[in-house]
C-alpha cells in the first residue's frame, strides 16, 4: 500500500465490532484487485475466535478455505493483519468466524483491496467513507 490513498484502495467492512458467536459475512466481490489485507481488531474477548477467509467463483456458490486465515484470536486489544494475493478466478470472498468459549467476543474486521485495475476506485463499500 506504499503511496496509495483512499482513491486507490477499496475498504470493505466485514465485522462491525459487536459481539459475535459463530457465522459468516455475506459475499463480497474482489474482482479487479490484485492484493487484499484483512485487518482484525479485538475488543473484549471471552474465548477464542478463528477468522477464516473463504472464496468462491460465484456469490451463491460453494465457498472454500484457501489459507488466508487468522487463527486463535484470544486476547483483547490486539490488531492482527493478514495479507494475501488475489490470483484466482474465484472472485467472491467472505469471512467466516468460528468462536469457542462461553462468552461472546468483540471483533472488528475489514478488508483492504489494493492493486486495482480501475483508479480511482469506482465504488466504495456502502459502509465506507473515505477522506483523502
Amino acid at each position: 500500500m506504499l503511496g496509495s490513498n483512499g482513491s486507490k484502495l477499496k475498504y470493505i467492512n466485514a465485522l462491525s465490532g459487536t459481539q459475535i458467536l459463530s457465522g459468516s459475512t455475506g459475499p463480497s466481490n474482489f474482482v479487479g484487485y490484485e492484493f487484499a489485507t484483512l485487518l482484525a481488531l479485538s475488543g473484549s474477548v471471552g474465548g477464542t475466535t478463528n477468522l477464516i477467509v473463504q472464496r468462491s467463483a460465484t456469490s451463491d456458490g460453494t465457498f472454500g478455505t484457501f489459507g488466508a486465515s487468522l487463527p486463535g484470536i484470544g486476547a483483547s486489544g490486539k490488531l492482527i493483519v493478514r495479507s494475501f494475493t488475489l490470483d484466482s478466478s474465484a472472485t467472491w470472498h467472505r469471512l467466516v468466524y468460528d468462536k469457542t468459549g462461553t462468552q461472546a467476543d468483540n471483533i472488528q474486521a475489514a478488508f483492504i483491496l489494493d492493486g486495482g485495475r480501475n483508479v480511482p476506485v469506482p465504488t466504495q463499500d456502502t459502509a465506507t467513507t473515505v477522506y483523502s
